[in-house]
């Protein structure tokens, strides 16, 4: 892609309305003028600084259209899709947290109805143009903590001694357990690559992530493994359903954080 062609077409789509705000009207007119070009970045570069070179096109706007859930979660030489007219993408079908976040701030907003064709397929969003992200949103852009792997907290059992419930020994409760009903979601807590999806006596079915900076992040007794060994999450990714398999005495996730190998408190991580 040359970018002198690309900042001549956000420029062209820019003329299309006025400064004094949005009508109806001016947003059919940006509608007809948005284009999506693409461009491979570098080795070096960054999402912020891809963005200085696009005129009027702000980080946030590509992160949205790319579904980028998080600052850290650019990969240089992976392709993007960049817009030609400024404003907020939301999928029809939001899987990260800030992409639940940004659907839950503009529910009933409308939006203008856009196909994004990507390798893998047409998505449908909605597009929100000359919007920004709010203060909330950009926070959660650039928080690098883990969200919560359920929709509800609810801590039944901390991190540290405990007497084990099936056992009935004294022991170290290695992270944190979540009542939740049979079959809730459970979602990756951070992006992530999958390096154990299996069973076993204890922990009955269960995922691995492995993260940035030496975290890993574990999500036991499912009752459902939804992703494969290998594959790549996002945050807010399903990667697996509420169970009750291994040693457990009802329904719970059991989630677990370390760093570097050495086990962490969940509860001062989440989000």
């Amino acid at each position: 892609m040359v970018f002198e062609q690309f900042r001549e077409s956000v420029r062209a789509a820019g003329r299309r309305f006025s400064s004094r705000g949005l009508s109806d009207d001016d947003k059919n007119a940006l509608a007809e003028g948005l284009e999506f070009f693409s461009y491979t970045p570098k080795a070096g570069e960054d999402l912020v600084g891809i963005a200085a070179r696009c005129v009027d096109i702000p980080y946030w706007c590509i992160a949205s259209l790319n579904r980028i859930a998080h600052r850290e979660d650019f990969e240089p030489k992976k392709a993007l899709l960049l817009p030609t007219v400024r404003g907020v993408f939301v999928s029809a079908d939001p899987r990260s947290g800030l992409e639940r976040l940004l659907a839950a701030a503009r529910e009933g907003a409308g939006g203008l109805r856009v196909t994004v064709t990507r390798e893998r397929g047409p998505e449908d969003m909605r597009f929100f143009p000359g919007e920004d992200f709010s203060p909330a949103e950009l926070a959660f852009f650039f928080d690098r903590g883990f969200q919560f792997p359920l929709r509800e907290r609810r801590v039944t059992d901390s991190f540290g001694p405990r007497i084990n419930p099936v056992t009935g020994k004294q022991g170290n409760h290695r992270g944190v357990d979540l009542a939740a009903p049979l079959g809730t979601p459970v979602y990756a807590a951070r992006a992530g690559a999958v390096s154990e999806a299996g069973e076993n006596a204890v922990y009955g079915k269960y995922v691995v992530l492995k993260h940035a900076n030496g975290y890993r992040s574990l999500y036991g007794h499912l009752s459902r493994v939804d992703v494969k060994r290998g594959a790549e999450v996002p945050s807010g990714g399903v990667i697996g359903r509420v169970g009750s398999t291994g040693q457990s005495t009802g329904p719970h996730l059991h989630f677990e954080l370390s760093k570097d190998g050495r086990l962490e408190d969940p509860e001062r991580l989440l989000k």
